[in-house]
């Protein structure tokens, strides 16, 4: 039996590691509604514009458990609860702009090195995606992963549809209740924020729906392995599953470029997922899914993980 770890400290996961993330996001955006922000999208763009000059930082620590007898039976990294917006270092002087920024970013893209310049948006492409594939009868907007539902709301900003839902499934409750605080804020964007966990996948909130769009976002990346039946699951969430995935994959398709074995050790390092694209094929193969689309390193990123794009159907 593992020992508990008392509040507030919680063991270093990426699941952790959000929840306390989306809880100080969720401290910033109260301080600006504080202030008179009533736009989330106006806020959104204060909170990228924001991120993009700090890093958030979770404290940690190492912890020892000891039993009655004062043995040491588990040592593990904690959270101690602490994060704090840390500076940014934009680099020499001379490599930035009057604005203060670094003139360029490095990012990869179809296996080779990209440069791209200050203040290029790449978060709208996942949302110029999404407002495309969404036909006259799509009767929900599903995101997987969701954070605070940041791409649905820059999918609605850009065009998406009026009248159906927007589910934003996220495992952490503090990204659920940072979603529903922007939401209320715009009355003509129905978003409804919903528990999801990609390792213990649960669709019965869309029950009753017919052709729901469903993507993900980077999200299933730190899903060390998914559930051999995650695909199985997700098809049968609806009687018409359109699904896309955006996610830095490109590894499991091969290594044969830089960028793919950088990536490849990078997650193998952390412990971020190797099974997405045999479980993808396996369910294409089974008949259970019909993979129409795989594109490797589809859209710039940071260098070392490109994001891949899939798309299948089950009908």
């Amino acid at each position: 039996m593992r020992p508990e770890i008392p509040e507030p400290y919680l063991e270093n996961t990426p699941q952790n590691y959000y929840k306390l993330a989306w809880a100080e996001r969720l401290k910033f955006v109260r301080a600006l509604i504080d202030v008179g922000e009533d736009n989330p999208y106006r806020i959104i763009k204060l909170l990228e514009r924001h991120e993009n000059r700090h890093d958030l930082g979770m404290v940690s620590q190492a912890a020892s458990f000891r039993d009655e007898n004062g043995n040491v039976v588990e040592e593990l990294e904690v959270f101690t609860g602490q994060a704090d917006w840390l500076p940014i270092d934009p680099g020499p002087a001379d490599s930035l702009i009057p604005t203060g920024v670094a003139a360029v970013t490095d990012n990869s893209f179809h296996g080779e090195a990209l440069t791209l310049p200050a203040y290029t948006d790449i978060k709208g492409i996942v949302a110029g995606w999404i407002i495309d594939l969404v036909d006259d009868n799509c009767d929900a907007i599903v995101e997987l992963g969701a954070g605070f539902g940041r791409n649905l709301f820059n999918v609605h900003l850009g065009g998406g549809p009026r009248g159906i839902p927007y589910f934003s499934g996220e495992y952490a409750e503090s990204g659920r209740e940072l979603a529903e605080l922007l939401a209320a804020l715009d009355p003509q964007l129905d978003l409804r924020a919903v528990a999801f966990d990609h390792s213990d996948a649960d669709f019965e909130f869309l029950a009753g729906f017919e052709q729901p769009l469903v993507f993900t976002c980077h999200s299933i990346e730190q899903v060390h392995m998914l559930p051999a039946d995650y695909f199985a699951k997700l098809a049968a969430a609806a009687p018409r599953v359109t699904c896309i995935h955006f996610e830095p994959f490109g590894f499991q398709i091969d290594t044969d470029n830089p960028f793919s074995k950088q990536q490849r050790e990078m997650f193998t390092d952390r412990k971020w997922n190797q099974n997405f694209v045999p479980l993808l094929q396996q369910a294409a193969n089974d008949g259970t899914i019909q993979v129409s689309h795989i594109y490797k390193d589809m859209i710039p990123n940071e260098a070392p993980s490109p994001t891949s794009v899939a798309l299948w159907r089950n009908f």
